[in-house]
């Protein structure tokens, strides 16, 4: 604990460790995402998948660039910007996810620290391959095959089994 308090004094000014302590204590702390470190492991893999239903995503629940489309579609009140915003929301995607090494780097934090919940978080929202498309077609394929899916998915009862 005191060498990764060591790191931060380092890496961040006392404004920045306070920014960081602010969301350590509403997330884990309070009532946020106490779920996150819930034994066994499971649990936090269920949780964090929760809010993607499996009525809308079938086996692809761990999806994240579906999930993120179906997030976008729900949330946009204007249906003039939802293709806009679903193009935003892949390319952000899209972008290269933060290096392994980095995210192993994270979790050793200690428990509970901002740079450990975040990895976590990361490994429970993003299960499945990320999206990193090499070609524009690729990009605009996978954006085409998810909204496909959002389409015409029907749940099957065999579908809902976590």
């Amino acid at each position: 604990m005191e060498e990764w308090a060591a790191w931060e004094r380092t890496e961040f000014t006392a404004e920045e460790i306070a920014a960081l302590r602010e969301p350590e204590a509403v997330l884990i702390k309070g009532k946020g995402l106490r779920w996150l470190y819930a034994e066994p492991e499971q649990v936090g893999k269920v949780a964090a998948l929760a809010g993607f239903p499996r009525s809308v995503a079938g086996a692809r629940q761990g999806d994240s660039l579906l999930r993120m489309i179906f997030n976008t579609k729900r949330e946009c009140q204007d249906p003039n910007l939802v293709r806009l915003k679903i193009f935003e929301i892949a390319s952000k995607e899209a972008i290269p996810p933060a290096s392994p090494e980095i995210l192993a780097e994270m979790e050793k934090a200690p428990k509970g620290h901002f740079f450990h919940v975040a990895a976590r978080l990361h490994k429970f929202l993003n299960p499945g391959k990320p999206f990193q498309p090499k070609t524009d077609s690729e990009f605009f394929s996978a954006i085409a095959v998810c909204l496909e899916h959002l389409e015409t998915y029907t749940p099957t009862k065999e579908g809902q089994v976590v």
